[in-house]
């Protein structure tokens, strides 16, 4: 069973987005309204991988983690970024937009407040991620064996078994459930929200964390 703090972030965050939703005009297709949707999508999607996750689809959660750190990296960017409106553009033409990170190095890191070794790692790490969750879209063996017996090669077609599975190097804090809550307080102050009225999904993403970082420690003293 997942920790019920998980549940109550995805509680909380659509009142967060709603407060959003009060100051964007629908046909006003300008970067705010682009943020607002891209915001509005971490919650769905995050919403889809915890039931995915009851329901033992392994492969769902891993698409809704690469949908999720996509849309972060657009709200990143699209706040940072002078050279905006082309993507943003291209965005409400229904395209798939990719932003690389290192042309906007400066703006970025201005924006984030990250120093080099951080922006590097952080650009080397999305990679690593962005390539290793392109397996739950894409056919591989495990993507298509991981509900059957090793031993038997019977499948559970169902994978009712997989509920709450625990996924060998996976965590759905820190994969799924924060990256979401990043999207979504990220761009508060585009949309007029104090970061100081969030108090209480920021607390909430802190002790999220903490409990992930403890269930590492815990597994990495266990081996």
């Amino acid at each position: 069973m997942y920790h019920p703090e998980y549940g109550k972030a995805l509680q909380i965050l659509p009142s967060i987005h709603r407060r959003y939703q009060k100051t964007i005009n629908p046909k006003n297709r300008d970067v705010r309204l682009a943020i607002y949707y891209l915001s509005g999508g971490c919650i769905t999607r995050a919403g889809f991988a915890l039931e995915a996750w009851s329901n033992g689809d392994l492969n769902t959660i891993f698409c809704a983690k690469r949908f999720i750190d996509e849309a972060k990296l657009l709200i990143t960017c699209m706040i940072a970024i002078s050279d905006k409106e082309r993507f943003v553009r291209r965005f409400f033409q229904d395209e798939i937009v990719t932003i690389d990170l290192k042309k906007y190095r400066k703006e970025v890191m201005t924006t984030t407040g990250v120093d080099d070794v951080t922006f590097d790692k952080w650009v080397e790490v999305n990679e690593t991620l962005n390539h290793g969750f392109s397996k739950g879209v894409h056919v591989t063996f495990r993507s298509v064996a991981y509900n059957t017996n090793i031993d038997t090669g019977e499948f559970d077609y169902e994978a009712k078994s997989l509920a709450f599975y625990p996924i060998d190097g996976f965590d759905f804090a820190n994969f799924v459930i924060i990256p979401a809550i990043d999207g979504v307080i990220l761009p508060s102050e585009v949309f007029g929200v104090s970061k100081d009225d969030l108090k209480e999904i920021f607390e909430l993403r802190e002790k999220i964390q903490q409990m992930a970082i403890n269930r590492f420690k815990a597994h990495k003293s266990a081996k």
